[in-house]
């Protein structure tokens, strides 16, 4: 219901449109009547102009079409295709040449760097061979960190005196233990 009513509408206002647009066009002489359309001339003259706005298109795109045909190869010659042929080879050569150049100038960056150079195999051409070291660096130190010595912290003795041990009572030396119980321990064996 609804879809009939707005082809109704739309049906009124492009018929209304070309109508005042044709009665605008109308030059009224003196002692003349003014010229009315009927629907049907309405659509006669939207129909008409339609046409020919439609045959000038078509007409232009046949043109753009013989001009696209013309600009196009048909078939290619023997000795056209076989330069073709040759321009491909030449082509994936010197792709192949570039990318063994990249990897030479990989490796040598590399041994520059102090790496090896079967590290190449894993490194794609776009690699920063300076942060790849730093990275590698990084990764081997954290890996030796429980291989090695690690240094213990120093013991803070809190003011701690061999005078001061000899005077604790035993319930201080218990309470010494139970909170640094290395720093006891070193007093303990100063004391043999």
């Amino acid at each position: 219901m609804n879809t009939e009513i707005k082809k109704d509408q739309l049906e009124q206002e492009v018929i209304e449109t070309p109508v005042e647009a044709a009665e605008s066009e109308v030059k009224e002489e003196p002692g003349d009547a003014p010229v009315t359309f009927t629907e049907e001339d309405v659509t006669k003259r939207v129909q008409s102009e339609t046409d020919r706005v439609r045959t000038e298109y078509s007409r232009k795109i046949k043109k753009l079409e013989e001009r696209i045909a013309e600009l196009e190869p048909k078939d290619l010659s023997p000795a056209e295709l076989e330069m073709k042929k040759r321009l491909d080879e030449l082509e994936a050569k010197q792709a192949e040449v570039e990318a063994k150049e990249g990897l030479l100038n990989l490796q040598t960056q590399l041994t520059e760097m102090n790496l090896p150079k079967s590290l190449v195999t894993f490194l794609n051409g776009n690699c920063d061979i300076g942060d790849f070291a730093k990275v590698i660096d990084a990764i081997v130190i954290e890996r030796n960190k429980g291989l090695g010595y690690q240094p213990t912290p120093h013991v803070n003795s809190d003011g701690m005196t061999a005078e001061k041990w000899a005077k604790l009572s035993y319930s201080q030396k218990v309470e010494l233990y139970n909170q640094n119980p290395d720093l006891y321990g070193t007093f303990m064996k100063s004391k043999k």
